[in-house]
């Protein structure tokens, strides 16, 4: 199957608790179950345009995250065919409509430093210890990181 990508709207800091839920029911009845990846999924946090260690309290995005996953559960054991799901984002970045001021990133980037240093934000570890906790093998995962 080619599989449907379902377009998220990343930037919204409030998300229903139903809604991601009743688009993939919807999805599954209205268009016989396809593969679906969510892709692009985020929570922005504002600065003064930079992305400094000291900013790297990011328990906002944690909670986002937390609500976002759980929501797909409840579809996911009724049969929806979830594939993939991706967070914006792995860095911070320039976004097009915040440029530096919006960041989305799990690693900060401190963009007034001329290296570009990176640090991690809570985040990180919260999401690294649920894939830990939560993920499970595939044949790619297992076939690209053969133990």
């Amino acid at each position: 199957t080619s599989g449907l990508l379902l377009p998220v709207f990343a930037r919204l800091k409030f998300v229903p608790e139903w809604g991601l839920q009743k688009v993939l029911e919807y999805i599954k009845l209205k268009y016989k179950n396809p593969a679906i990846f969510i892709h692009e999924n985020g929570y922005p946090e504002s600065s003064n345009g930079s992305s400094s260690p000291a900013n790297n309290n990011d328990t906002g995005r944690i909670e986002y995250l937390q609500r976002y996953i759980g929501s797909m559960l409840p579809s996911i054991r009724n049969g929806s065919n979830v594939r993939g799901y991706f967070v914006w984002s792995f860095l911070d970045v320039f976004e097009a409509i915040g440029g530096y001021t919006s960041h989305f990133g799990l690693y900060g980037v401190d963009f007034s430093d001329k290296d570009r240093k990176r640090y991690p934000r809570q985040s990180v570890y919260w999401y690294s210890n649920f894939l830990a906790k939560n993920g499970r093998k595939t044949e790619i995962a297992s076939f690209l990181y053969r133990e």
